[in-house]
């Protein structure tokens, strides 16, 4: 059986069929219908503007600040939301926000380091907080710094504002290390 191939080519002319946003002409030259900028619209398939989706609220309302966010994902395979809230870490369980106890924090923002099965937790003020999913406690050798990483098997730590002379330099926690003799916590200064 012969097979028919078309060749004729055909032009369609698509016209901004939705209006919407006109990024192509100046302000002044635009129509009624259209938009030079806009604000909570995403574009469907179509090309046509959409009011966007929004967002929902996680959590039940604690009533202080939420100053940090971040996740526990354990070798098992478990994983937890957590935020740091005013003084308290929480974990989300089901639809609310549970504290968890050991540690109270200054009301700052915090930042998260997940490293070798636990997450820890850094403010700039605090000692550095450790939470295994079961245990939040500040280990006595622990870094102090505002901020942290776990970057190539090691977790580093920066910004001390306790100790000025600390603000310029980036330190080194080892953690868990498979050496014989190596402690949590240590510190080395990089260079």
């Amino acid at each position: 059986m012969a097979r028919v191939t078309s060749t004729k080519k055909t032009q369609i002319k698509v016209e901004n069929p939705g209006l919407g946003l006109n990024k192509l002409i100046s302000d002044t030259k635009i129509k009624d219908t259209e938009a030079s900028d806009l604000l909570n619209i995403e574009f469907v398939e179509s090309g046509c503007p959409s009011k966007r989706r929004g967002s929902i609220q996680v959590g039940d309302t604690v009533g202080t600040r939420v100053r940090g966010l971040g996740n526990l994902y354990l070798a098992n395979g478990n994983k937890e939301l957590l935020a740091m809230m005013g003084t308290t870490l929480r974990k989300l369980v089901g639809s609310n926000w549970n504290a968890i106890s050991g540690v109270t924090f200054t009301n700052i923002d915090a930042n998260f380091v997940q490293a070798n099965n636990a997450v820890y937790i850094h403010n700039g003020t605090d000692n550095m907080a450790k939470y295994d999913g079961t245990t939040l406690n500040q280990p006595a050798t622990g870094v102090k710094g505002k901020f942290g990483i776990y970057y190539s098997g090691k977790h580093i730590v920066g910004g001390n504002p306790s100790f000025p002379s600390h603000d310029n330099k980036i330190f080194r926690a080892l953690i868990k290390l498979p050496v014989a003799g190596a402690k949590e916590g240590i510190l080395c200064q990089t260079k």
